[in-house]
């Protein structure tokens, strides 16, 4: 299926991508990055400072992975959303200003015509953030998980992400 039969008749096709991208990914992408700050600030308190090197403290145990998403991949998540349905609206209300290309669309012989070019960016930017959120949730968790001295790492991390912490 070619791009151009996916965006609304007069929208250039080339700024579909734009969309896509900065709505599907680089929200999501953004919401991550505080995850990083806090990581490593948490990753400092497991050590004092020795005069050439970090030493571990003595009984130091890392803040659990769940607690350091402090702002959920679900809110990018949820922003994407909010963008793609914008987007989604000036979809639908790009047909009807100007000359009027409502008309048009619905003397089409395709019935699904005027769904599939308001719909199919949304939709294609909402599941690129599904996609984008998912795989920083991994991206993080193998961070936390690599980074961190294995003996200060609680048990049961994992389970703590589906039990409501990653989710709150």
């Amino acid at each position: 299926m070619k791009l151009d039969n996916c965006v609304p008749a007069g929208i250039p096709a080339s700024s579909v991508r734009s969309w896509v991208l900065l709505g599907g990914g680089g929200i999501p992408l953004l919401f991550s990055l505080d995850f990083i700050r806090q990581y490593f600030d948490a990753y400092d308190r497991l050590f004092a400072s020795g005069q050439y090197r970090k030493i571990l403290l003595d009984g130091a145990v890392m803040t659990p992975f769940a607690s350091l998403l402090s702002t959920p991949p679900l809110l990018g998540l949820l922003c994407a959303a909010l963008v793609m349905t914008g987007l989604l609206v000036y979809y639908i209300l790009y047909h009807y200003q100007g000359s009027k290309s409502i008309y048009l669309m619905r003397r089409l012989p395709q019935r699904g015509e005027l769904l599939r070019r308001c719909v199919s960016v949304p939709l294609l930017g909402l599941l690129t953030a599904v996609l984008v959120t998912f795989l920083l949730v991994v991206l993080c968790y193998a961070l936390y998980m690599w980074v961190t001295p294995p003996e200060c790492i609680l048990p049961g991390q994992w389970q703590r992400i589906w039990n409501g912490g990653i989710f709150r």
